[in-house]
């Protein structure tokens, strides 16, 4: 089967990213505000200075895959810097290589969009994902990830 093509996401996407991030979130046993995140991606997807979100339509209807990229800035990497902060293809098109191909999508247009370094988070017992980013030359780093919620 033919792989989808892989375009920016529209705003009309969102109602099809919501219930896919709450999936996403759920299988990563991590907190998850629809409504929240419904506000956040409507932002996310009027403000390309924020980052950029990829979508791979199904030609079934909705989506096969998505991923969200944002933007930040470090002197570490010489400047503009992304995290990938979800990616999920859905059930039906695991294990057809739409991974390795929604990651490649990610990084052509996050170097188009002048980032040099992409980062991402990843389960240490995900080793589908944990193979996947290595592959295409991701490595892990000595830094511990600490976040707090500011509102």
């Amino acid at each position: 089967m033919t792989l989808p093509e892989i375009r920016r996401a529209e705003l009309a996407d969102a109602p099809t990213i919501v219930p896919m991030a709450t999936e996403l979130y759920q299988l990563e046993s991590l907190e998850f505000d629809p409504a929240r995140a419904a506000v956040a991606l409507d932002t996310l997807l009027r403000s390309p200075d924020v980052g950029f979100v990829l979508a791979a339509p199904d030609p079934a209807g909705g989506l096969a895959a998505y991923a969200i990229c944002t933007f930040g800035f470090d002197l570490e990497f010489g400047g503009r810097d992304a995290f990938l902060t979800e990616l999920l293809v859905a059930e039906s098109w695991r294990g057809r290589g739409l991974g390795p191909v929604m990651l490649e999508a990610v990084e052509r247009e996050a170097r188009a969009c002048g980032v040099h370094a992409l980062h991402l988070l990843v389960r240490p017992d995900n080793p589908a994902a944990l193979n996947i980013y290595k592959a295409r030359g991701f490595t892990a780093k000595e830094h511990m990830v600490l976040s707090k919620r500011l509102g």
